[in-house]
């Protein structure tokens, strides 16, 4: 990971990159209210997440690996420099922080979500795009793409060097140009953004938050599938690829109970998330060329058919959020 030397000071430029985002992240969420109280009750927030969302996507991290630090857990645990963080170990921490701050500041925990809602979403772009500093962020080799043999894709390009720069690669540890995931990842949640920005002037209930959080976790089966970098595996599946799909399950388990919604509203939705795990699931094996019938199919098709599952994902389990905030409103 690249350093900046500073006398005896060392700065990380992506850990710089994720307190810049986080700060101003703070920033839009206090200039987004002028409540008094809502003001205090973020900045009480932030006191509580910057920690522990920091400790806690440190730990997400460290028991993804359980095996390889169980040695000495406390000691790796407590090696930050060597980087190593879990989004979802973050956003545990956040909601710790957010339930602690709603009971000591006596505010609706629907309303202060929804408030949090475009500013975390514009912090998580901010540091999507930042993971280029630690030299993450990559996917596939740009030049075996367009490669008529590596069969990658439908297109075959006997020049691919216009790709081969900034903004659409990234070169990893050999210098070898790789497309840079990070940044359409970080534009696709920008443009979530506008949903929650969108809700939360209607809403106050937690449905703009919902809705961010549905979007979010779609969309990274697909983005965690395309990344070849040093991302978690348990076998060739991605950890956050998992925590994503168990995100929306929670999701909506959580508003079928909250809501007393009909059994069969959460059902279908629940029906469909798993019709678009298996599309997802049996693109990674096509992609991993270890089913016969379908490997032979390229990886942008491959990617696409993701893609079309994870759309799946996200509006069988938005059918249970709107169905909950329909029922909250009536």
């Amino acid at each position: 990971m690249n350093t900046i030397t500073l006398g005896s000071l060392t700065l990380y430029p992506y850990g710089i990159c994720i307190a810049v985002s986080a700060l101003l992240g703070l920033f839009i969420a206090m200039a987004r209210t002028g409540d008094a109280k809502e003001k205090n009750a973020i900045a009480v927030f932030a006191v509580l997440a910057f920690p522990l969302g920091f400790l806690f996507s440190r730990l997400g991290y460290c028991l993804c690996l359980l095996d390889w630090i169980s040695d000495d857990f406390i000691g790796n645990f407590l090696a930050f420099t060597d980087g190593g963080f879990l989004y979802y170990g973050t956003l545990a921490g956040c909601l710790i922080a957010l339930l602690i701050t709603c009971r000591a500041e006596h505010i609706s925990f629907g309303v202060l979500a929804d408030r949090l809602a475009f500013p975390a979403a514009v912090t998580t772009a901010l540091c999507c795009a930042g993971a280029a500093l630690a030299g993450q962020g990559y996917g596939w080799g740009v030049t075996d793409w367009f490669t008529e043999d590596e069969g990658m894709s439908l297109f075959v390009l006997e020049n691919s060097s216009f790709f081969t720069r900034f903004p659409f690669a990234l070169s990893d540890y050999y210098g070898t140009a790789r497309w840079a995931v990070c940044f359409p990842e970080a534009i696709i949640i920008l443009l979530f953004a506008l949903f929650p920005l969108r809700r939360e002037k209607a809403s106050g209930s937690g449905s703009a938050a919902c809705l961010f959080l549905m979007l979010y976790a779609s969309a990274e089966v697909l983005i965690e599938s395309m990344r070849q970098d040093d991302v978690l595996r348990w076998g060739f599946v991605r950890i956050n690829q998992i925590l994503s799909v168990s995100l929306l399950i929670i999701l909506v388990l959580i508003l079928w109970k909250r809501y007393g919604l009909k059994a069969s509203v959460p059902v279908r939705s629940l029906a469909g998330i798993l019709i678009g795990v298996i599309l997802c699931g049996l693109m990674e094996f096509a992609l991993e060329k270890k089913i016969s019938l379908i490997e032979w199919m390229p990886m942008d098709i491959c990617y696409l058919i993701s893609a079309i599952g994870c759309v799946i994902m996200f509006l069988s389990a938005d059918r249970t959020r709107r169905a909950a905030f329909r029922a909250e409103r009536s």
